[in-house]
């Protein structure tokens, strides 16, 4: 089972907290109305950071009168009508707050998660591919926004000028074992901060960050983001089905959250 992460940008910009809470507090639970399928929607927010959007789907307007009783080995009639779907497909979907990124493990129902998402806001929706370089994100934005980076205490980031130390120095406490820290630049030219970033690429690389996330804006007044682990197409995942051919839920919650965290 894979996971491919995408950019998700709501109303020109990337989703605000109150935003993604609303999708889990009036999005509807029954669609119909989209295509031929008909879908049914279990929501939650985890740990105040994911959103998880579990669907089970099937389409509504495939029916025959008639069925294949598999020990007869003969037709009978259908004990279904043709008001009752079968929810036999599975889609999951999940937003991670603290990195801006979107997943799913299904890339061909981009179109019904927008849908959904715009329906429930009614507000403009797209789903993005994410940049898979630096220099690509750095020459599709012309200002910086934000900067976001996590440090857990290893060997790497605990030399004299490490930030870890310099907590240390200034507050006289203890080397803490992680560290996050949100820097917002405004709307800051990003030609003067190219080179730093690529340094900050550089430590990212040689595990000096857990994780770096960036918010740009074009042209366009667009925020875009760049995560410096993005270049992860996509995250795969060793869960059995059932006899059922189906994925539990719980089990894909635990583990793409327990690779994601």
């Amino acid at each position: 089972m894979k996971f491919k992460n995408f950019q998700l940008i709501i109303g020109d910009s990337i989703p605000k907290k109150s935003d993604i809470e609303n999708i889990c507090k009036i999005g509807k639970k029954i669609i119909k109305e989209y295509k031929y399928d008909w879908y049914e929607v279990n929501k939650q927010i985890i740990e105040d950071r994911f959103l998880w959007l579990y669907y089970e789907y099937d389409n509504a307007h495939s029916y025959n009168e008639d069925v294949l009783n598999g020990e007869s080995d003969s037709k009978e009639p259908n004990p279904k009508t043709k008001t009752q779907v079968e929810l036999r497909k599975q889609l999951f979907v999940c937003y991670d707050i603290d990195n801006n990124m979107l997943y799913t493990n299904k890339t061909d129902k981009k179109s019904f998660v927008k849908y959904y998402i715009s329906d429930t806001l009614q507000k403009n929706v797209e789903i993005k591919n994410i940049y898979t370089t630096l220099d690509d994100f750095q020459n599709s934005v012309n200002l910086i926004k934000t900067l976001k980076f996590v440090q857990n205490r290893n060997l790497f980031n605990t030399n004299n000028d490490s930030i870890f130390n310099q907590q240390a120095n200034i507050y006289g406490l203890d080397l803490p074992e992680k560290i996050t820290v949100k820097v917002d630049y405004g709307n800051t030219l990003i030609d003067k901060y190219k080179n730093k970033l690529q340094d900050l690429n550089k430590k990212k690389k040689a595990s000096e960050f857990q994780s770096i996330t960036l918010i740009g804006v074009d042209d366009n007044n667009v925020e875009k983001s760049f995560d410096f682990s993005s270049m992860i197409e996509s995250i795969e995942l060793q869960i059995s089905k059932d006899d059922n051919l189906r994925y539990n839920n719980e089990d894909v919650i635990r583990e793409l959250l327990n690779r994601l965290r």
